[in-house]
């Protein structure tokens, strides 16, 4: 458990400074700077108060670097953290957990339980389409939902029992035997719980999904072996209304192009960060901390 919510908190990180935070504003502001926002608060009031849209500075490409190579980037198959820091950003699941590990819907509109505990229905999201264009679907979501049952070691049988169904295209119903406050909590905190087209879940074998499709902010283009993973801003993503929170929330892609580059030398890593070549840098070892610092 406590691995667990190790891994979470550093998905979370990466994903609130590649999705949420790639600001390109300078700190440091002048005197002068100050009195011009002044003159500008100023400006709108007397237009009436009426509401400024601003626009994020987007764009650019954004460089992570880290120790190790992924075993694979199907997410239902590994328990990796260098799978996990990618399929993060190319995945979603029917329900995610917020900052306070609080159960909350993603790709489902809500989340409905039965009096007797047994039933939970989930309708989904209108207009979400997968990165190769298709519409999301109940179908796709139960076919994906019954590979995690299926491929998840760990999985409690509780939920490894249960049966997704869908009743429609766009509502999707699990059943389980008994009733367990843990059932939402394992899916949301879940990141192998996520969804791709039935046609790709159809198409796997033991050695994984013949390819990488999710509806997240970023869509995969290129893996080189031994040297980066490459993924692109996903220019139809439908994203949540509210708030950023944790993994939960509204995502925004703020670059066109996101690297994950293989540093496996410590040395040359803390290298790249020193020189700019990277961006972020994640398992840096602990002596080089007085250096970075």
């Amino acid at each position: 458990m406590k691995m667990n919510k190790w891994l979470l908190a550093m998905s979370v990180l990466l994903l609130a400074v590649v999705i949420f935070g790639c600001s390109t504003d300078e700190a440091t502001q002048s005197n002068d700077t100050e009195d011009d926002q002044t003159t500008e608060e100023a400006s709108t009031e007397e237009q009436g108060n009426e509401e400024v849209e601003t626009e994020t500075n987007s764009g650019g490409e954004m460089r992570v670097a880290t120790s190790a190579q992924p075993p694979t980037l199907d997410p239902y198959i590994s328990t990796s953290i260098a799978t996990s820091y990618v399929t993060t950003q190319i995945y979603e699941g029917l329900v995610t957990i917020n900052s306070d590990f609080e159960v909350v819907p993603q790709m489902a509109e809500s989340i409905e339980v039965s009096d007797d505990g047994k039933t939970y229905t989930f309708p989904l999201r209108q207009g979400m389409t997968f990165h190769n264009g298709d519409d999301v679907t109940a179908e796709d979501v139960v076919a994906s939902m019954i590979r995690f049952q299926e491929t998840s070691s760990s999985l409690p049988a509780i939920l490894r029992e249960g049966v997704f169904s869908a009743t429609d295209d766009s509502t999707v119903i699990l059943e389980v035997d008994e009733p367990s406050p843990a059932i939402l909590d394992i899916m949301g905190a879940n990141s192998h719980a996520v969804v791709t087209p039935k046609e790709i879940v159809e198409s796997s074998d033991d050695s994984g999904v013949p390819e990488m499709v999710g509806t997240g902010p970023f869509q995969f283009v290129d893996w080189k072996q031994d040297q980066y993973i490459h993924l692109t801003k996903f220019e139809n993503y439908q994203p949540l209304d509210t708030p950023a929170d944790g993994r939960a929330g509204k995502k925004e892609a703020l670059v066109d192009d996101l690297y994950f580059d293989i540093v496996p030398d410590a040395a040359t890593l803390v290298a790249g960060v020193q020189a700019g070549q990277y961006d972020i840098a994640l398992d840096v070892p602990n002596e080089y901390y007085e250096q970075l610092d």
